[in-house]
C-alpha cells in the first residue's frame, strides 16, 4: 500500500508498472513512429525493401504492419493520425519481411487468414506478398505468445493468400524473451532454470545441424539459433536485385522446416 514501491510489481526507474508505461504510449502514436522510419529509409537513404522485426509487443506490431492493420480498425477505419487531420498519415510501412519473436497484443484472425480485416495490397497498388517468420517460446504464457496462439497464428499465415511464405517455431524447453535477453552481453543466460546456479549447457540447437560441433560452448545456442534463422529469413526475402528463386520454406520437402515443433534437438526427444 502507500506508495505501492513495495507491492511486488515490478516497476521501471520512474516508477511506473509495464501497464502505465504502455498507457502513456498509444497504439496510434507507435504506429505513426513506425510508419514515420519506414518513410525515412525510403526517402532519406532509397532503400528498395523493407523488413519488420520486433520482440513481444514488438513483435505483435510488426505482425500488424505486415498485414497491413492498423490501430482504430481494419482497412476502412483508418483515415488520420493523431494529428486529426491536421497532415496526413506517413505511407504504410509495406514490409515485404517480417520476423516476430513471442508477439503478445495482437489478433490473429484479424491480421491473417481467409477473412482478415488488413490492407489487401501495398501503397503503389500491388498486391500485398509478404514472407512472416515468427519464434515462439513453449513455456510461454504470456497471451499472444504461447505454444496455442503459435498454432492458430501459423493456420491464419497459412490460409492467407497474402503470404508468400511463413515460418512459425517454438522453441522447447524456453520462456518468454529467451532469444534477446543479454544479447549481446558476451553470454546469453538460459532460462532453463539454471540462472541462479549461473549454468549455461549452451542451449539446445547446437552442434552440426545447426553450424557448430561445440556444446560446451558458453552462451545461449536457442537464442544463437533464433538470431540465425532471422537474418537469413530477412536476408532471404528482402533482396531485390537478384531476388532468392526457389520453393518457399513452407512447402520443403524436410518437414523439419515448416512443422510448428523445433523436432529432434528438446531434451525429451534427447532422453
Amino acid at each position: 500500500e502507500g506508495d505501492g514501491e513495495d507491492d511486488g510489481v515490478e516497476r521501471n526507474a520512474e516508477g511506473q508498472t509495464y501497464e502505465e508505461w504502455r498507457a502513456s504510449h498509444p497504439d496510434v502514436r507507435v504506429d505513426v513512429d513506425i510508419r514515420a522510419a519506414a518513410a525515412v529509409l525510403r526517402e532519406r537513404y532509397a532503400v528498395s525493401s523493407i523488413a519488420v522485426w520486433g520482440t513481444c509487443y514488438g513483435g505483435g506490431r510488426a505482425l500488424e504492419a505486415a498485414a497491413g492493420w492498423y490501430p482504430g480498425g481494419g482497412v476502412d477505419a483508418y483515415l488520420e493520425d493523431i494529428y486529426n487531420g491536421a497532415r496526413p498519415p506517413p505511407p504504410q510501412v509495406d514490409p515485404i519481411a517480417c520476423v516476430a519473436w513471442y508477439p503478445t497484443r495482437y489478433d490473429a484472425r484479424k491480421l491473417f487468414g481467409k477473412n482478415n480485416e488488413g490492407f489487401s495490397t501495398f501503397d503503389d497498388g500491388k498486391d500485398r506478398n509478404v514472407a512472416v517468420m515468427v519464434i515462439f517460446a513453449e513455456n510461454d504464457s504470456l497471451p499472444g505468445a504461447t505454444p496455442e496462439d503459435a498454432k492458430l497464428l501459423k493456420q491464419c499465415l497459412d490460409e492467407d493468400r497474402r503470404i508468400k511464405d511463413a515460418m512459425v517455431k517454438v522453441f522447447p524447453d524456453q520462456t518468454h524473451g529467451f532469444a534477446h535477453i543479454g544479447l549481446g552481453s558476451g553470454m546469453n543466460g538460459r532460462t532453463n532454470g539454471n540462472e541462479e546456479s549461473g549454468e549455461n549447457d549452451g542451449g539446445s540447437f547446437l552442434g552440426d545441424d545447426f553450424g557448430s560441433d561445440m556444446p560446451d560452448l558458453n552462451f545461449n545456442g536457442d537464442a544463437e539459433v533464433a538470431c540465425l534463422l532471422s537474418t537469413a529469413w530477412m536476408e532471404t526475402y528482402t533482396r531485390v536485385f537478384l531476388p532468392t528463386v526457389g520453393s518457399p520454406v513452407r512447402d520443403d520437402e524436410d518437414e523439419r522446416w515448416w512443422t510448428l515443433e523445433m523436432k529432434g534437438y528438446s531434451r525429451r526427444d534427447k532422453e
